[in-house]
């Protein structure tokens, strides 16, 4: 049985010329025939095995987030922030010039007043939904090296829209306006975190690769050497 292109959200994965089928052209209308207006199909767009993979991962995130909105409320002496609030960026010092994991954790408690069990818990969800900005990141750095040498480097357009992002999906699923923030330092420090992750795989893969291929050598020996001796064992 022959399968067709699977449909995701109006898309069908690409095939060979030689897979597609021509539908045949139907007759013209006899000129003394009422005129019909014509229904004009559009064709569904053609995406590769990696888009289609991609759109699969956003589809399941979206699923997750709607569930943590119909399932998650803040604590009732939480702090919600209007409009007119602004979330002071913490000072940074000699010895510290960074944002750190502490700067969001004492955001947490002291700012939105989250109960002090969930203050972990809740850190940890901000830095899940930051994984779902990885794939959009590595297509752009891909694409242009040379403006992801730093987290600064970052063009503005690309930065922008993974941060302002980032925020209105934590407000939307955790009722925290972290766009209020001053200079959208909370959402620069997880999409920043991001960042390190690739940097960090990118630079593991461009280790030599013979010295790559010497240690899953050396590796699959060990294995064998494992599987060998509990052979023996037995």
């Amino acid at each position: 049985m022959e399968h067709g292109p699977h449909p995701v959200a109006g898309y069908s994965i690409s095939q060979p010329a030689a897979q597609q089928q021509h539908q045949p052209q139907q007759p013209h209308a006899n000129a003394h025939q009422q005129p019909q207006q014509d229904v004009q199909l559009q064709p569904q767009e053609s995406i590769s095995l990696a888009q289609y993979q991609q759109i699969e991962a956003e589809n399941k995130a979206e699923e997750e987030r709607e569930m943590v909105v119909q399932m998650y409320q803040l604590p009732n002496a939480a702090r919600e922030f209007g409009d007119a609030d602004i979330i002071a960026k913490p000072k940074f010092t000699a010895s510290k010039k960074t944002i750190i994991k502490n700067d969001i954790i004492v955001f947490l408690r002291e700012e939105v007043r989250i109960l002090e069990d969930d203050l972990d818990s809740m850190y940890e969800a901000f830095l899940q939904e930051s994984r779902t900005h990885r794939q959009a990141l590595e297509d752009a750095w891909d694409k242009n090296p040379r403006a992801f040498v730093k987290y600064s480097f970052i063009p503005t357009a690309i930065k922008t829209i993974e941060v302002r992002k980032f925020e209105a999906n934590i407000a939307r699923m955790y009722k925290v306006r972290i766009g209020r923030c001053e200079k959208h330092w909370i959402a620069n420090y997880f999409i920043h975190s991001v960042y390190n992750s690739i940097k960090g795989d990118k630079k593991r893969e461009a280790v030599d690769p013979l010295l790559v291929q010497a240690l899953f050598c050396k590796g699959n020996m060990g294995l064998s050497r494992q599987n060998s001796q509990a052979t023996l064992r037995h």
